[in-house]
């Protein structure tokens, strides 16, 4: 059970640069990770058939021209990095589906939110809060002479904390480099996680619907397979910090 009170915030020095940029947020306990496993058993690929089904047709070549991409390969441009090199989480997701790539991991909740993620072509993250040191998620630029961050997977030379960049911050650890690029190794989430705090992201303000509707549907499946789940908060311009409802309100 997650006994700690926890917040969400935009900082001002972001929002300065992303105008439009809403971060949205809920916590969830009680996650059994052989009752996700179930229900991924019996999903059929549900993101990626909503991902192929709903959109035009387009190949992996075309994929940068979808607005819900080509927004974060602009932003990515306003970080200072390539859009080709450095690629959403959502691109990456799905440019590995037109591949045919196997996009199974041995984290289950990683599967059950990439699905979503897929489906709707938006980002999600997940952060384990037995891993988190503070209570305040902060979505900001990168300090480089005080962050610290240990990427999942990768190289820490290759992702550096320069001024422009996003990250998801606990504190002075980075639990998340370039908006949704590439996660902590320090806050992901494990196959024994069973408390958690799941987020996402939007630049524009006409595709926040697509990001709420990813955390809406992970949020909704949580529920279905009987975790204890929290309201979703939202912050934006106009509303820069907000408490997470534990899910015992």
């Amino acid at each position: 059970m997650t006994d700690s009170i926890y917040s969400i915030r935009l900082d001002q020095s972001l929002v300065s640069t992303f105008s439009e940029l809403s971060m949205s947020a809920f916590i969830v306990d009680d996650i059994v990770p052989d009752r996700v496993k179930s229900w991924l058993n019996g999903a059929s690929d549900v993101g990626v058939g909503a991902f192929l089904d709903d959109l035009p047709a387009f190949t992996s070549e075309t994929l940068s021209q979808v607005p819900l991409v080509s927004m974060w390969r602009e932003a990515y441009r306003q970080q200072g990095l390539k859009p080709s090199q450095y690629r959403s989480s959502p691109e990456a997701l799905a440019k590995s589906a037109l591949n045919g790539r196997d996009l199974t991991t041995p984290i289950h909740l990683v599967n059950l939110y990439n699905q979503f993620s897929l489906g709707y072509l938006s980002p999600l993250g997940g952060y384990d809060t037995a891993r988190l040191s503070g209570t305040d998620i902060v979505l900001r630029k990168a300090a480089p002479d005080t962050d610290h961050f240990k990427p999942l997977g990768g190289q820490a030379s290759k992702m550096p904390l320069t001024p422009d960049i996003a990250v998801y911050a606990d504190g002075d650890e980075v639990i998340c480099w370039a908006f949704n690029h590439r996660d902590s190794a320090k806050t992901c989430l494990k196959e024994d996680t069973t408390n958690a705090i799941f987020c996402t992201e939007s630049i524009r303000r006409e595709h926040h619907h697509s990001s709420i509707g990813a955390l809406n549907a992970l949020r909704d499946t949580l529920s279905k397979i009987e975790c204890s789940v929290g309201t979703i908060a939202t912050v934006n311009a106009d509303t820069q910090s907000a408490p997470l409802p534990s899910p015992s309100q």
